[in-house]
């Protein structure tokens, strides 16, 4: 799992008491993301970032991911998705290695 940037330890601690006070559909697929770390999206093959979540009205929770320019290429900018379902994204090494 390659990170996209290395946290600060009072950064992991708030991200986890973010997580712990999240509603429990919101929590549960919280706790399988890092913001730091990089996530290869299986249907287009382009390595992401996780931003945000959101529940809707039915429950189900989505995601807001980061389609990262310098890993993506031949995109010219970094590209930001919403609505992805989180069985859609898989941990990933650092593509430029």
């Amino acid at each position: 799992m390659a990170r996209i940037f290395e946290p600060a330890p009072e950064q992991i601690a708030g991200y986890h008491e973010w997580v712990r006070s999240r509603p429990d559909d919101v929590r549960r697929i919280a706790e399988r993301f890092q913001p730091w770390e990089l996530y290869r999206l299986k249907p287009t093959g382009q390595v992401v970032r996780v931003l945000s979540f959101s529940e809707g009205d039915d429950g189900a929770v989505s995601v807001k991911i980061l389609a990262i320019r310098q890993f993506n290429f031949p995109h010219l900018y970094d590209l930001e998705v919403f609505g992805i379902d989180p069985d859609e994204l898989e941990p990933c090494d650092d593509p430029t290695s």
